[in-house]
């Protein structure tokens, strides 16, 4: 899973410096690396602990005999398990909503192109009526969205994985409003 998420990135990187080129006053965002990566980093770490370990551990019981380390090990992994499996979820969850999403802001003309699976809306900076940031407050699950509520009763939602939630917010004239929570829901578009 994590291989994809370094093909798609090095994508990312090639088309935005081709766009800089062309309008240096529209900046375009899609998938995040840093985001990903210090989202990812404690369950890489956690993933080559345990396995470093566990092979410790079988080298340890075919040498001495003892079983003593394979059990630490196993107990080791029955302690992570509940931080773990629900963190890979929780992040396959963001990265499923936002893999085909992509924003574009134009600080010239003051637009924002946004496009998602099945969505794709161009506005202006003044119909953006509110805008809410939603923090998390657990490491590492800190996936963290700004929702822009729009004219015409629409809401979007765009993750960090995407843009920074203070950069987007701080973009606008309302003062957003900063909710937060220790795990964010995911969050559904109107």
């Amino acid at each position: 899973m994590f291989d994809i998420l370094t093909k798609f990135t090095t994508k990312k990187q090639t088309y935005r410096k081709i766009i800089e080129k062309i309008e240096p006053h529209v900046e375009y965002f899609m998938l995040d690396a840093s985001t990903q990566g210090r989202f990812t980093l404690p369950f890489h770490l956690i993933t080559a602990t345990l396995a470093i370990l566990l092979i410790l551990a079988s080298y340890f019981w075919l040498t001495t005999g003892d079983r003593m380390m394979i059990e630490v090990c196993i107990l080791m992994q029955l302690i992570f398990a509940p931080f773990y499996i629900p963190g890979l979820y929780y992040y396959s969850l963001y990265y499923e909503k936002d893999k085909h999403t992509q924003v574009e802001v134009d600080k010239k003309n003051e637009l924002i192109k946004y496009s998602s699976k099945g969505t794709n809306l161009l506005f202006h900076k003044s119909q953006v009526e509110k805008c809410e940031i939603h923090f998390s407050l657990i490491f590492p699950y800190q996936l963290e969205y700004v929702s822009l509520y729009l004219k015409g009763d629409r809401k979007i939602n765009i993750s960090n994985l995407v843009i920074d939630p203070k950069v987007m917010a701080r973009w606008f004239d309302t003062k957003p409003l900063v909710y937060h929570r220790y795990v964010n829901p995911l969050p559904k578009n109107k």
